[in-house]
């Protein structure tokens, strides 16, 4: 398919210098033959030979080769007679291996040794002396344009087996689709349950937990602050009555002092009530302040304890917050992967339609293939009726020509036994007119003669027949 002759009249010798290169397949690479291998392996499509270009490894012709190439009757090179793509030059010299075209045999002979030769008539000199020759069936005979040169059977039944490797290519094709196919799907139905789903709905759970617990100690720091207000407020009240009380103690005091002075100065026994009152309600000054100052040192320890709380509850509220940051980083990431996701996911949808319509339009194709092969069998099938009705026919007509041959046989035996010489082939036999009215001047004189016995005439004709061997036997001493 990829190369012709220049000259239609070198076609004979070029097929057959080829050989079985006209049927190779040519691949750009080593792996794109390891990968038909592979396939014609596992669907059954029997086997073929590649030759990928970027490894073919083709020697020039040198030595003995270009001698015999001037040498007269010798055309030239198999590759220089051929017209192809320069791309493929080295597939084509590697098919022709260096093959002399030459015009005859006596000329092949001639230069024969250490050299391929190939005649126009397809004969063949291997350069070992090896000669290759005769008539080739034309089911075997090799052509350019991809393939042989069959007959009409042949090449319906050839239809028939391509049509079946593009079935089974088309088949193998479906089945790879098919399994894209599902494995996008199970791709698909498994995003909604991948684990970025859930993740993202653990750490969603998590917020909301975690705005709970905010919600909740932000309640609680509000009644720990209303609180601590509380006892600002207690301790301010406490404060005022022990600045009260330390007033009326030092109001007391100094009274005391000044009643001491003046009892010491007039001593009436009036003044002994009034000591007595002083002292009691120094007393009870005295206890005022002790009680102010236990409800200061309590108000203060409470106030450390809150303050502790406060700090605490401050700490546990930076802590949520950072899980709440950490979490609504988690979620935007998340949610850029749904995005990607979703595009991949579209992406995907795409590629499964594409993958739809390429299902269909194979279908369809192996429905036409299907078409083409039962059409290609009923007309195998009617060309095989056919041909064995021909050869029924001919078999006939060799048993009615063997039949018409024993007929003239034996008409040759009574003709020569009625003495009636046989014309040679180069005798021009009368007409059949000139036959019919030779045998009508016979059946005149016959009726002129009137009745004879032929019976009579007959035994003449014997009778003469078997003196004449007697006569012979006589006559040879």
């Amino acid at each position: 398919e990829l190369t012709a002759p220049k000259d239609p009249a070198h076609e004979e010798a070029l097929s057959n210098a080829l050989g079985g290169g006209l049927r190779s397949i040519v691949v750009t690479d080593d792996d794109v033959a390891a990968k038909c291998i592979s396939w014609l392996r596992k669907n059954g499509g029997g086997r073929a030979t590649f030759l990928p270009l970027s490894k073919l490894s083709v020697g020039r012709p040198q030595g003995r080769s270009l001698i015999v190439a001037n040498n007269p009757g010798v055309i030239g090179f198999a590759h220089d007679l051929l017209d192809y793509d320069s791309e493929i030059d080295s597939a084509v010299r590697y098919a022709g291996r260096n093959t002399l075209i030459v015009q005859s045999m006596d000329i092949a002979r001639r230069n024969m040794g250490g050299v391929r030769l190939v005649t126009f008539d397809g004969s063949v000199i291997e350069s070992s002396g090896a000669m290759t020759g005769g008539s080739a069936s034309r089911a075997n005979r090799n052509a350019f344009g991809g393939g042989s040169i069959p007959s009409s059977l042949d090449r319906l039944e050839a239809a028939v087996e391509e049509a079946n490797l593009v079935y089974s290519t088309v088949e193998a094709a479906l089945r790879e689709v098919r399994t894209n196919q599902q494995n996008l799907r199970d791709r698909i139905h498994g995003l909604d349950d991948s684990d970025h789903s859930l993740r993202l709905r653990n750490w969603k759970a998590d917020l909301e937990r975690a705005q709970k617990g905010v919600q909740e100690i932000r309640k609680k720091v509000v009644d720990a602050t209303k609180e601590f207000e509380g006892c600002d407020s207690a301790q301010a009240e406490l404060r005022t009555d022990a600045d009260k009380a330390r007033e009326a103690h030092e109001q007391a005091v100094s009274k005391r002092s000044a009643a001491a002075q003046d009892l010491q100065d007039h001593a009436p026994d009036h003044l002994s009530q009034k000591l007595r009152d002083a002292e009691r309600t120094m007393t009870e000054a005295g206890r005022t302040r002790l009680a102010s100052e236990a409800a200061i040192s309590s108000g203060n320890e409470r106030t450390s304890i809150l303050a502790g709380r406060v700090k605490e509850i401050q700490r546990q509220i930076d802590k949520k917050q950072g899980l709440v940051s950490e979490a609504e980083a988690a979620i935007t990431k998340l949610e850029e992967d749904m995005n990607e996701a979703e595009t991949k996911l579209v992406d995907l949808k795409e590629q499964a339609s594409q993958f739809n319509e390429e299902q269909n339009a194979l279908q369809d194709r192996r429905e036409e293939i299907i078409e083409e092969r039962a059409s290609l069998r009923a007309s195998v099938e009617v060309l095989s009726q056919n041909r064995e009705i021909l050869t029924a026919r001919i078999e006939e007509l060799n048993v009615q020509i063997q039949q018409k041959r024993e007929a003239v046989d034996e008409i040759e035996v009574e003709l020569e036994a009625v003495e009636v010489s046989i014309p040679s082939p180069d005798v021009q036999l009368p007409t059949v007119a000139e036959a019919e009215k030779s045998v009508q001047g016979l059946e005149r004189r016959l009726g002129h003669l009137g009745d004879v016995n032929m019976l009579a005439i007959e035994q003449r004709h014997r009778r003469r027949a078997n003196r004449r061997p007697r006569r012979g036997r006589k006559s040879a001493p």
